[in-house]
């Protein structure tokens, strides 16, 4: 399960944009159809992966039994304590690329 959302900045009530995000290829796409509108973003990253406390291997939802637990790939810098901005300009092909590590750590 992975996320990016976008908070506007000066208006944080008005809430996120959220996006579909491919772990695989790392793109991601807006998920509203007029994409975003001018302005600054606060930008929050988050994934999840969900592994099988027997096994310690991942899990699907094919494989899913109940015995789960979940790992947060992406560090705290990239979601809650989150400094990431960028200001979307109109007329202008705005591109965000973040790098961001994940690192797993089972318990």
């Amino acid at each position: 399960m992975c996320a990016i959302a976008f908070v506007p900045v000066d208006e944080p009530s008005l809430g996120s944009s959220s996006t579909t995000f491919n772990s695989k290829t790392g793109k991601y796409l807006l998920t509203f159809q007029d994409g975003l509108k001018p302005g600054k973003y606060r930008v929050s990253i988050t994934a999840q992966a969900v592994y099988d406390r027997k096994t310690n291997k991942p899990v699907t939802a094919e494989t899913l039994e109940g015995q789960d637990y979940r790992v947060t790939l992406v560090p705290p810098e990239f979601n809650k304590n989150s400094t990431i901005e960028y200001e979307v300009e109109k007329g202008k092909k705005n591109v965000f690329d973040y790098d961001v590590k994940a690192e797993i750590q089972l318990p």
